[in-house]
């Protein structure tokens, strides 16, 4: 017999491999309800026998303990239990990890595991599996004793990124992380608030527990979109004002580092003083940043790392377009010897003068007192 080649005929046997073939950790979003239906009812009809389910219909199985559950469907799966089913009934799980009729097939199998033969990692799921009433508590304490790191734990129970169970493992841990835990684990932390709502009490402890400066800036910078900023939006209205203070101390801070080199003299120096900012700007058609503190201002060219312009008053036209055209002749240094406060003054950063400016910040923010007149 002849056949004919039919150009059309390879991209239809690729469209239909995502039917045949599909990872585990696909398979809880690979059927629907409408589908299992039918072989949860053959069940129905009592004395089947189990041996004769094929695989399919045993997948579908896995799916009726959620759409149509009965002590059957159990039965069924726990007498043809393989690491197959196992692995496919281990990642549905983690769609559904309160469905009883799950943890009670879960605990059958840890119960009597020594019957089966699985996989290695599959012996450590079995054993998560024995504490199924802790299913959440009980990795997380793991990797909140430092026994094992989190990262660990998610790869040896092959738990799925992405699921209800991923994320209510890493929202138990994060409500209780201490600040090491947290710093370390950022990057899982910042995938949980990208890809669910943000957990509040997990806010919480990132913003009571850590200093502004230990912040994540992709963490920080989602809590920000997906909330809003303190004063745009009602959220932070319910919550003590510490919080709303410190996202909007980062926000400055951050603004200050997508300008200043995060290891420059300059921002070190002027990311303490972040609390006491009312604003900062960078000007991209003139090149000049300012950082605005209502008593004061400060303008920079970013010319150089040792020095800047404090503006006793509004920055002006000139101050915002050339800042080398100013009539500068005084420094922080006259400030506080000779208690010169000039429109104008440059701002040392190097050696003896980097002391005069902290003290002249610090008169001047009413950080400590002004004892100048009394050298």
């Amino acid at each position: 017999m002849s056949h004919s080649y039919s150009p059309s005929f390879f991209p239809k046997v690729i469209d239909k491999l995502p039917e045949a073939f599909y990872i585990q950790g696909e398979f809880p979003l690979f059927k629907n309800a409408h589908d299992v239906i039918k072989t949860g009812e053959l069940l129905d009809e009592g004395n089947y026998n189990y041996a004769l389910l094929t695989g399919p219909q045993l997948e579908d199985l896995i799916f009726c303990l959620v759409y149509r559950p009965s002590r059957a469907v159990v039965d069924a799966l726990l007498a043809r239990i393989s690491t197959r089913i196992l692995g496919l009934l281990w990642a549905f799980f983690q769609y559904h990890h309160s469905n009883e009729y799950i943890l009670e097939l879960l605990t059958e199998i840890q119960r009597y595991h020594t019957r089966y033969e699985f996989k290695e990692n599959q012996g450590q799921i079995i054993f998560l599996a024995g504490f199924l009433n802790d299913t959440i508590k009980t990795p997380a304490e793991i990797a909140l004793s430092g026994f094992e790191s989190l990262d660990s734990l998610i790869k040896k129970y092959d738990i799925i990124a992405g699921t209800p169970y991923w994320r209510d493992l890493l929202t138990y841990f994060f409500i209780k992380s201490p600040p090491a835990l947290m710093i370390k684990n950022f990057d899982l932390l910042y995938k949980l608030f990208r890809d669910f709502p943000i957990p509040v009490s997990v806010l919480l402890n990132y913003l009571n527990s850590l200093h502004v400066e230990e912040f994540s800036q992709d963490v920080s910078q989602t809590v920000i979109e997906k909330i809003g900023f303190p004063g745009e939006t009602a959220f932070w209205d319910t919550y003590p004002v510490i919080m709303s203070l410190k996202i909007t101390d980062w926000h400055k801070i951050n603004r200050m580092r997508l300008v200043l080199n995060a290891g420059s003299k300059k921002y070190k120096f002027l990311s303490v003083y972040a609390p006491y900012m009312q604003d900062v700007f960078y000007n991209e058609t003139t090149g000049i940043f300012m950082l605005l503190f209502g008593s004061f201002n400060i303008a920079d060219d970013l010319t150089g790392d040792n020095f800047f312009i404090y503006c006793r008053n509004h920055i002006t036209s000139l101050a915002l377009t050339n800042l080398s055209a100013l009539s500068v002749s005084h420094s922080a240094k006259d400030f506080m010897v000779e208690g010169i406060n000039d429109e104008y003054m440059s701002v040392f950063l190097s050696g003896l003068d980097l002391m005069y400016a902290k003290e002249m910040f610090d008169i001047l923010l009413k950080i400590s007192d002004d004892y100048r007149d009394m050298r």
